[in-house]
């Protein structure tokens, strides 16, 4: 469930340790203004004495100094910066107090404890019997009012993946099954735009920033500095999320220095907005994602940080591609496996802009990477791609696509050799020497693998072992 409600059931669990009571008060409504002793004393029903003048955190931290008491303070991150100095002079002046404190971020006192609450789990399996018993769908069909039988198992638990199991998220869209059904809830929310206008309407007795799946991130996005907003909407362009470093290179910049934004991630990080994963790897939920890519277009730099983040990714791979051939192979494919998700992206990039070298250069230096995975298909894939984009390109970096994509063709069985020694004749003043031995290489395999003669009798006439065209003298001798 959400944090008011664990922390309301964690209240319920310790009031026998506290003889002089569990108090919950409700910071969701104060706005800052005055004393945060205010509403403290006020959920505690301690009146304001006759003609009191002292002021009311000393009257509280006196009520409070000889109990044994648990204050409850809920919805604390819209107001951190008071409840932080308030909590720091009762914990000093009442030994027998404890706090929990609910919000989007820590309160960062010395002696703080922190717990933070993740979304529900949703198994990775297609198990009906397991996906029921799963705790974002139960929460889900429950608030539906549906049983968790097989038939339903399946959407629901779509439908909770694709909001990253957020209690409150899981409910705003409960309500929507009666009108749309699961099934169609799930096909919409498929649709990262659709997702706000889908969950745009919850219970009418929740405060206002909880009506709506917009409002929930609205709020919190609110409480941000400029800089984290900046960060955060930046980050959205990446795909599966990014290291830090990628995240230095592409969300620095424009009023943001790149030393900057380890301690702004780190904030993030504590207010829920950002995921922290091993690594470390940083990413956004999905519906923060798509409300940070809104933020960025009308920000007006969408088209500046794709392009960033496309070179980026291609600097990464041409750091790559000389290392998977040494003692760091295991290391680096690990680190291409990472960024999948951001390497196609930036080919897209690169195609939509019509940047012709920049996306030859990218999956020329990935193509080794995609056959090393066995994953021939993508590498043929992204090369036609790449081939595609119209405009100049030196032909050293066009000739090693077209020997890959010929080599590859060859390789599947959809390709003749003939069609390697088009390419050979066109670039083979062009290209390195290696590319050469590579297309040696797919002849080879044609012949040997797939019992193709006229491919060996092209390489036997064509070429000498050295990997250059033979002189007719060679040839002879041959």
């Amino acid at each position: 469930m959400g944090k008011t409600s664990v922390a309301i059931a964690a209240a319920r669990g310790l009031a026998e340790a506290y003889p002089h009571g569990a108090w919950l008060v409700d910071l969701t409504t104060w706005d800052g203004l005055g004393d945060p002793a205010e509403p403290v004393l006020s959920a505690l029903s301690i009146p304001d004495p006759p003609g009191a003048c002292e002021p009311a955190g000393e009257r509280l931290a006196a009520a409070l100094r000889e109990r044994r008491t648990l204050l409850v303070l809920d919805n604390c991150e819209h107001v951190i910066e008071p409840v932080a100095g308030l909590v720091a002079a009762l914990l000093a002046a009442a030994p027998g107090l404890r706090v929990l404190a609910t919000g989007r971020e820590p309160l960062r006192l010395r002696g703080e404890a922190r717990w933070d609450l993740p979304p529900l789990d949703v198994p990775d399996t297609d198990d009906p019997v397991r996906l029921a018993r799963s705790p974002a769908v139960r929460l889900f069909l429950t608030r539906a009012g549906l049983d968790p039988a097989p038939e339903t198992a399946a959407g629901a638990a779509e439908v909770c993946r694709r909001l990253d199991g957020i209690p409150l998220a899981l409910e705003l869209a409960a309500a929507r099954v009666p009108a749309l059904g699961v099934s169609e809830l799930a096909a919409r929310l498929r649709v990262p735009r659709d997702r706000f206008g889908v969950l745009g309407s919850g219970p009418r007795d929740a405060p206002d920033r909880q009506r709506t799946l917009a409002a929930v991130i609205d709020w919190s996005w609110r409480l941000l500095t400029e800089a984290e907003r900046v960060v955060l909407r930046r980050l959205a362009v990446h795909s599966g999320g990014c290291t830090l470093d990628a995240a230095e290179a592409v969300c620095a910049g424009d009023g943001v220095a790149a030393g900057e934004v380890l301690d702004l991630l780190a904030g993030l990080v504590d207010r829920s907005l950002v995921v922290r994963g091993d690594g470390p790897r940083f990413r956004l939920l999905e519906s923060v994602a798509a409300y940070c890519l809104d933020r960025l277009r009308e920000s007006g730099e969408e088209a500046a940080l794709r392009r960033r983040h496309a070179e980026h990714y291609l600097a990464l791979a041409e750091r790559a591609e000389p290392r998977l051939r040494g003692p760091g192979q295991r290391e680096w494919l690990g680190r291409l496996d990472a960024e999948a998700a951001n390497l196609r992206a930036a080919l897209d990039t690169f195609r939509r802009e019509g940047a012709a070298e920049a996306a030859l250069r990218l999956s020329g230096g990935l193509v080794w990477y995609w056959c090393l995975r066995g994953r021939f298909a993508e590498a043929r894939r992204a090369l036609a791609a790449a081939l595609a984009v119209p405009g100049e390109a030196p032909a050293a970096i066009r000739g090693r696509a077209e020997v890959w994509d010929a080599g590859l063709a060859i390789r599947q069985g959809q390709a003749r050799p003939e069609r390697a020694a088009e390419v050979l004749r066109a670039y083979e003043k062009a290209v390195e020497p290696v590319e050469l031995a590579r297309a040696e290489w797919f002849l080879a395999t044609a012949m040997l693998d797939l019992g193709d003669e006229k491919a060996g009798s092209f390489w036997s006439g064509r070429w000498t072992p050295s990997g250059r065209p033979a002189t007719d003298g060679a040839r002879r001798r041959r």
